[in-house]
């Protein structure tokens, strides 16, 4: 590095509004002097132009600086999605680990600019100007927090049994694939346990098993020795299990209908029911419960497992995109 570029590099200034990556690092490194925060100042996590976003000279897109790699053969700056990317272990900073990407244009390992600069390999080290040019350095002054929906919203009364049915048929073998005898990885580690603990034992009891989808958890009720009855609102995932039945015959009765309505089902006729992972995708939920509580005895039980009311769950970053998992705050 030329004394000129080493000045340049050095001299940030400090500010009450300290950038939050330059704080991490002050906390590890107390001769580095903290720079001002520019970018993302509505944020928790105001950023200096050193730990802002770069543009790629590939692709052309922003990026935050941990997911930027230079090239010194070529003097560009390259993306993660350039070539193969691999997380390097070793302490730095704040931080204990960084990546290298196996570059496109010269073969060499290069490392992610976090890295580059702890060890002076940044490009605004080591090229004159480039840190007062702030060559590369993304124009955005803002992150994008709240993109657009990824999921489009269909009113609720627009919806019938029939569209439901089809849009679980449509998705049902791909949805199968990730199960096996006992589902899948949350249900058989995670789920399940605490479902069965609350059922208990079922020998001799007659349970349904309220949108049974292909009917993994029926089979496992069965070879309890539970007189199961299964109904499934998805023709596809029906089908499938009558077709794990025909291989392997238990004591399952299988209907195709929705849990909104079961007249094929006596009043009081059942012990338990259960309803795993289905009432959050039931559009007649209300009515689907009065069923439910009008086929169990009394005395009966009723368990019901849901998946987290959030469509859009996502972590929550300050530095928002951050690929480092321990920015990750909840």
């Amino acid at each position: 590095m030329s004394d000129d570029a080493a000045s340049e590099a050095r001299s940030r200034p400090s500010n009450p509004m300290n950038c939050y990556y330059c704080d991490q690092i002050a906390t590890t490194d107390h001769a580095y002097a903290p720079g001002t925060g520019e970018f993302d100042m509505r944020s928790e996590a105001p950023r200096c132009a050193w730990h802002w976003r770069f543009v790629c000279d590939h692709c052309g897109e922003a990026g935050h600086f941990m997911t930027r790699f230079y090239c010194p053969a070529s003097g560009r700056l390259l993306c993660r999605e350039t070539g193969q990317v691999e997380q390097q272990l070793g302490t730095f900073w704040a931080w204990e680990n960084w990546w290298s990407l196996h570059c496109p244009e010269c073969a060499e390992q290069h490392p992610s600019l976090d890295y580059a600069e702890f060890t002076g390999r940044h490009p605004w080290q080591v090229i004159l100007g480039a840190a007062a040019a702030r060559r590369w350095l993304s124009s955005e002054t803002q992150l994008i927090r709240y993109p657009p929906q990824r999921f489009p919203r269909v009113p609720l009364e627009s919806l019938s049994n029939a569209d439901i049915d089809a849009t679980w048929s449509n998705i049902a073998d791909t949805w199968q694939a990730g199960y096996d005898e006992q589902g899948d990885h949350n249900r058989r580690y995670f789920s399940d346990p605490v479902l069965f603990d609350f059922v208990g034992d079922v020998r001799g009891q007659r349970i349904l098993d309220a949108g049974s989808g292909a009917g993994y958890l029926s089979r496992l009720l069965a070879k309890r020795d539970a007189r199961v009855r299964a109904v499934e609102n998805s023709r596809r995932l029906y089908e499938i299990a009558l077709a794990y039945q025909v291989r392997d015959p238990l004591d399952i009765e299988f209907h195709h209908a929705s849990i909104s309505a079961m007249p094929f089902l006596a009043t009081g006729s059942l012990d338990v029911v259960l309803a795993n992972y289905v009432l959050m995708d039931v559009r007649a939920y209300e009515e689907a419960i009065a069923e439910i509580a009008r086929v169990l005895r009394p005395g009966g039980r009723f368990v019901c497992s849901l998946s987290h009311n959030s469509l859009d769950s996502r972590w929550y970053l300050p530095a928002h995109d951050s690929p480092r998992r321990e920015d990750r705050l909840g």
